[in-house]
């Protein structure tokens, strides 16, 4: 704007591009924009160097030193990273694939910024999201995603539904989802349950210090968008594609809860809210 100075160039860093496919699925497009396709970029300063997303999507995590612009690798491909309330940890989760089990791998990683010495912690469930507890607990909070019961639809209904969605071969079944959020102790290694429920994904993740409350944000299950293809009320490859895919939004609307920690009471907070974040230094 007239009158304001443009801010100084701290560093320039090389940083790894690329794409990736798109989804005929509308719960994928809540889930990309809730966390910026699954992993958040990182742009965080820290006593040690900034803190920074290094490829395409937050797939991978460095630090940045703001005096030569050079880039230290914090792990290998760590991605979903969160800094510790004293700036001296970073929790990330480094995500794989099993060939021999033909099934994907998640193991939740914690880099000592001062060293970059990089720790793999055994979890009970493979972390999708992270978000810190209580500064001083050791509490790190871990989403997690389980596939459940396949829809109860006839081979019939399955076969219209895929010709409406133009998916014909292979044939795209879809299953019922839990969505969990799990409390690990860095000092105990205790890992326990705080939260389950039915639902496509957890958005993201924040923890409310006064208050002891966890904020989530989560994305519902399929099954009103199924049933509205399969009733007409939808159409994918409507003429109007801006309506269209308003519509199959509408249908996986975010919502907002609040987990009080202490009694494990779970409150409605906002329907479509999207992309919250606690203010920094707001209470309650």
């Amino acid at each position: 704007p007239p009158g304001c100075a443009l801010a100084p160039l701290a560093a320039l860093f090389p940083s790894v591009g690329g794409g990736g496919g798109g989804s005929t699925i509308p719960a994928d497009w809540r889930v990309w924009n809730e966390s910026g396709f699954g992993s958040y970029s990182i742009l965080q300063q820290t006593p040690y160097g900034l803190v920074t997303s290094t490829a395409c999507a937050g797939s991978s995590t460095g630090l940045l030193d703001l005096a030569s612009g050079q880039v230290t690798p914090l792990g290998d491909g760590l991605s979903r990273a969160v800094i510790s309330a004293d700036e001296t940890l970073m929790a990330a989760v480094k995500r794989g694939y099993d060939v021999a089990a033909n099934q994907p791998t998640a193991a939740l990683a914690l880099v000592d910024l001062a060293t970059r010495e990089v720790r793999e912690l055994p979890t009970a469930k493979l972390p999708d999201q992270l978000a810190w507890g209580l500064p001083g607990t050791g509490d790190l909070f871990y989403s997690v995603i389980e596939t459940g019961p396949e829809m109860a639809l006839t081979d019939d209904q399955w076969r219209a539904f895929n010709d409406a969605i133009g998916i014909i071969e292979p044939q795209l079944r879809l299953n019922e989802r839990m969505i969990s959020i799990r409390r690990y102790n860095l000092n105990t290694g205790e890992d326990i349950e705080v939260y389950s429920g039915a639902g496509y994904a957890i958005g993201r993740m924040a923890f409310v210090e006064d208050g002891g409350r966890l904020l989530f944000s989560t994305i519902p299950n399929l099954t009103e968008w199924v049933n509205a293809i399969l009733d007409g009320t939808i159409d994918p490859f409507s003429a109007n594609w801006e309506v269209a895919e308003q519509k199959q939004l509408d249908l996986v609307t975010v919502s907002v809860h609040a987990l009080e920690l202490a009694t494990g009471a779970v409150e409605l907070v906002g329907v479509d809210y999207n992309q919250m974040k606690p203010l920094i230094g707001a209470r309650g």
